[in-house]
C-alpha cells in the first residue's frame, strides 16, 4: 500500500499471477489471510497474498477513515483480525471481501479474462527481439499493452515497445509509450533516461528525479539528476545530489569535487564552494575550469 501510494512509483499495476489467482478464486477470505502467508498452498501464494494484503489495505485507507490506524490498535491490544476488522472498521470481514471484489472487477476484469493473450504477446515481442525483428516485436509488445494499459510491473511491454521503436528510429513512438509508461508507475531506469532525455524543464526534471530515487546507489541516475537540477536553477538541491555522487565514489573525484563547488557557489555558499575546489586541485593541480572557479571564488570570499 504505502509503495503504491506514496513510493516512488505509485501505481496501480497488479502482477499477473496476482490476477490469475484471483480468475481462479484462489484469494482467501481476509479474516483468513495470514494462512497465504503462513501455510501456503500453491506455487507463488505468499506474493498473491502480499499483493491482496496491500490492495485491502487500500480500500480500508480509501473507505474508512482512520481504518488502519484502528484496525492496528485493536490488534496491540490482543485482538485477533476479526476483531480487528469489526472493532476497528465497524464492519464483518465479509464486507471487505466484497469490496476487493468489487474493485478487482471494475478495474482489471479486462486484463484478467485476456491473460492467456497477453503472455502470447508478451513472449512473441521477446522472441522477435531476439532476433532484432523490430517491427514485429513492437506491433507485438504494443498488442500487449492495449490488453492491460496499467501493467508496469518487471518485464512490460512497454519496456519492449520503447526499445523496439528506438530501434526502428520512430522516436515520437517511443517518447508515446515511455510517457504512458512513467505516468503509469513504471520505473525502468533506462527507459526513464530515454524519457527524461526527450523531455525538458520541468517534464525532464520529474523523470530523473523518479529515476533517482529508483536506483538510489546509481551513481548515473544521482549524476543526471543533479545536472539536471543545476540547469533547472536550483543550485542547493544540486549541491545536495553531487555531495551524493562524491559520496558513491566515482572514478574521478576532481570533476565530482568541481561539480560540487560549482552548484555550491551558484547556490552562495562560496566558502563551501572554495573547499571543494581546493579538493578538486588537490588531485588535479591543473584543472583549468577549476582553476577558474577558484579565481572567481577568490574575489567573493575576499
Amino acid at each position: 500500500y504505502e509503495e503504491w501510494r506514496f513510493g516512488p512509483s505509485q501505481r496501480a499495476s497488479l502482477p499477473i499471477s496476482f490476477l490469475e489467482a484471483w480468475r481462479e478464486a484462489r484469494l482467501l477470505p481476509v479474516a483468513d489471510l495470514d494462512e497465504g502467508f503462513i501455510r501456503p498452498v500453491y506455487e507463488g501464494q505468499i506474493m498473491v497474498s502480499y499483493v491482496q494484503a496491500g490492495l485491502v489495505c487500500m480500500l480500508i485507507a480509501d473507505h474508512y477513515p482512520r481504518g488502519l490506524e484502528k484496525i492496528l490498535a485493536v490488534n496491540r491490544a490482543g485482538g485477533d483480525n476479526d476483531a480487528a476488522i469489526r472493532d476497528g472498521v465497524g464492519v464483518e470481514p465479509e464486507a471487505l471481501d466484497e469490496l476487493l471484489e468489487a474493485y478487482l472487477t471494475e478495474n482489471y476484469a479486462g486484463p484478467a479474462e485476456q491473460i492467456e493473450a497477453f503472455r502470447a504477446h508478451l513472449s512473441a515481442a521477446a522472441e522477435h527481439a531476439a532476433v532484432e525483428d523490430w517491427t514485429q516485436s513492437a506491433a507485438e509488445a504494443e498488442r500487449a499493452v492495449a490488453i492491460y494499459p496499467g501493467y508496469v510491473e518487471p518485464g512490460s511491454p512497454y519496456v519492449t515497445a520503447v526499445r523496439a521503436r528506438v530501434q526502428l528510429d520512430d522516436k515520437s513512438a517511443a517518447r508515446t509509450h515511455a510517457e504512458a509508461y512513467f505516468h503509469a508507475g513504471g520505473r525502468d531506469p533506462e527507459v526513464l533516461k530515454f524519457l527524461a532525455e526527450q523531455l525538458e524543464g520541468a517534464g525532464a526534471l520529474e523523470v530523473y528525479r523518479a529515476r533517482a530515487l529508483t536506483v538510489p546507489l546509481t551513481m548515473s541516475a544521482r549524476q543526471d539528476f543533479a545536472d539536471a537540477l543545476l540547469a533547472a536553477g536550483d543550485a542547493a538541491e544540486a549541491a545536495r545530489e553531487y555531495q551524493v555522487v562524491l559520496e558513491l565514489e566515482p572514478h574521478d573525484l576532481a570533476a565530482a569535487h568541481f561539480q560540487l563547488a560549482s552548484a555550491l557557489a551558484a547556490s552562495g555558499d562560496a566558502a563551501a564552494a572554495r573547499e571543494q575546489v581546493l579538493l578538486a586541485l588537490e588531485i588535479a593541480p591543473r584543472y583549468s575550469e577549476a582553476l577558474a572557479l577558484l579565481m572567481e571564488l577568490h574575489s567573493t570570499y575576499e
